[in-house]
């Protein structure tokens, strides 16, 4: 019997412990954090606002399961439990069936799932398992793909299905492409030009096929309107402005250090990759279009990131749509992967990996002391407008809650949490203050209008309550919590 378990031992694969435990890792803090993030809030009060006239039927339809009603009935930590399942599951199958049987492929693949710019899609309680399993059909539409008709369209359908949970999240099979195209990840080979020009179709036909199926049932996709082509060029730097500062947040304290030398011996292997490919026996032509193409690399590369957001009207609205920045790490962990010596390559490519794992439990402190620091806050607005005699009539919330002393620390000290952390503004706070039981207060996605502010100002001398934190203003049957570190709404109007 024991011979038995030692020889089941024997059989079991111990690098695959390099794509599980970065991802549980990465996972874990935030899971166990339980904090609501922004949209969270409206869909906790009001169990309404899906994600299908977005183009995100997949979403409705996931949150409809986890729910067992069409309704949000919060059912946390189910579904980050099973979308972390099913991705971990998805990454052993590539590197067991589709990648190139590297000692490479293993720790590689997790880098597509733990990535800085994925922290703030985890953070969303009710999309966060639709967001990482469109991720895992990205990759998995990627690694099918191998010029074969049928799995061609199993490809393309697959990136309609990761389409209709979160768009950008196809933006990783572009990362993938230029990393086939460069080191070869796929076990399937042909032509490394005709597989480049392949896997771009399938990219296409997954899009042409999920606006479609969008005009279908929608009409058309929201937040699909486009720039004037007089505007391409400064929204495209517009674009790269914004994905530079969020890049250049993290390289601060020992991350630069960190960094630096994963990108440095990065380059360096990828040198000594094109040196060995320039003394192969490939035709003159070839090497000559070859590197033509690897010149082309950081163009695609910036676009796995971030997709088509520049040619959109809306750009890039936040951090959680630059997760096609995690095929950019794989793209340079690869070379260190495969050049250098296994034991030695792995220690590198870990730092981008530990530095991604060390980051979510600082996202996951800070929001966690956040909430809490806001919580108490609404907690002692409940309080006054509970007990105070006046009639507070139909309540408005305005303002921006102020920064947690304990999270300040954290976000000074690592600027790129301070893009994800997300005080409440007031389309927050107001449903988390309704939470509390004040069924006075009027959610709206929109900000408090300016009439009823100037009415309310130039009608009321000062504040009915002022506190440190907030004040609330009365006039006729109308209220206005205003949130902040100072008595501003007044001032401003």
């Amino acid at each position: 019997m024991k011979g038995n378990e030692e020889m089941h031992f024997e059989r079991f694969d111990k690098r695959n412990l390099l794509i599980f435990v970065p991802c549980l890792l990465f996972a874990m803090p935030i899971i166990f954090s339980g904090v609501f993030y922004r949209d969270d809030y409206w869909r906790v009060v009001t169990g309404e606002n899906f994600w299908g006239w977005a183009g995100r039927q997949g979403a409705d339809q996931i949150a409809h399961v986890l729910s067992l009603s069409k309704f949000h009935v919060d059912s946390y930590p189910l579904g980050y439990i099973l979308s972390i399942v099913f991705i971990c599951y998805v990454l052993f199958i590539v590197s067991k069936h589709y990648a190139i049987k590297k000692d490479y492929a293993i720790l590689s693949l997790s880098f597509l799932f733990v990535s800085p710019f994925f922290l703030q899609n985890l953070a969303y309680r009710f999309d966060a398992p639709q967001m990482v399993l469109g991720v895992a059909l990205s990759i998995l539409a990627f690694y099918r793909s191998n010029g074969r008709s049928a799995n061609t369209m199993v490809s393309a359908l697959l990136l309609v299905l990761a389409l209709c949970l979160y768009q950008p999240v196809v933006n990783i099979f572009l990362g993938l492409v230029a990393a086939n195209f460069c080191f070869l990840i796929k076990n399937f080979y042909r032509d490394r030009f005709v597989m480049y020009v392949w896997d771009v179709a399938v990219f296409v036909l997954g899009y042409v096929l999920y606006y479609c199926f969008q005009i279908l049932i929608n009409g058309g996709v929201a937040r699909s309107g486009t720039v004037n082509s007089t505007e391409l060029l400064g929204s495209l730097m517009d674009v790269f402005v914004y994905v530079y500062e969020i890049s250049a947040s993290l390289f601060v304290g020992y991350s630069l250090y960190f960094y630096g030398l994963f990108f440095l011996l990065s380059i360096f292997c990828m040198f000594l990759l094109y040196w060995d490919f320039v003394k192969s026996h490939l035709s003159v032509r070839k090497k000559v279009l070859a590197s033509l193409v690897l010149l082309s690399m950081p163009v695609l590369l910036f676009f796995s990131a971030t997709g088509p957001s520049f040619v959109l009207e809306e750009g890039v609205t936040d951090v959680r749509v630059l997760v096609g920045f995690a095929s950019v790490f794989m793209f340079f962990a690869i070379p260190i992967l495969k050049k250098m010596p296994f034991h030695m390559s792995t220690v590198v490519a870990l730092l981008p990996v530990y530095i991604a794992i060390v980051l979510s439990f600082q996202f996951a402190n800070a929001t966690k002391a956040q909430r809490i620091f806001e919580d108490r806050i609404l907690s002692n607005v409940s309080y006054d407008l509970s007990f105070s005699d006046t009639d507070f009539g139909d309540i408005y919330v305005a303002g921006v809650m102020p920064t947690a002393p304990m999270a300040k620390v954290i976000v000074e000290k690592q600027p790129f949490i301070d893009f994800i952390l997300s005080p409440m503004a007031s389309w927050i706070s107001g449903p988390a203050l309704f939470g509390q039981g004040n069924e006075n207060v009027k959610i709206s996605w929109e900000l408090i209008g300016q009439d009823l502010v100037d009415d309310v100002c130039l009608n009321v001398e000062s504040p009915q309550i002022e506190r440190k934190f907030y004040s609330i203003y009365n006039y006729e049957g109308r209220s206005i919590v205003y949130v902040g570190e100072e008595d501003l709404l007044c001032d401003e109007s």
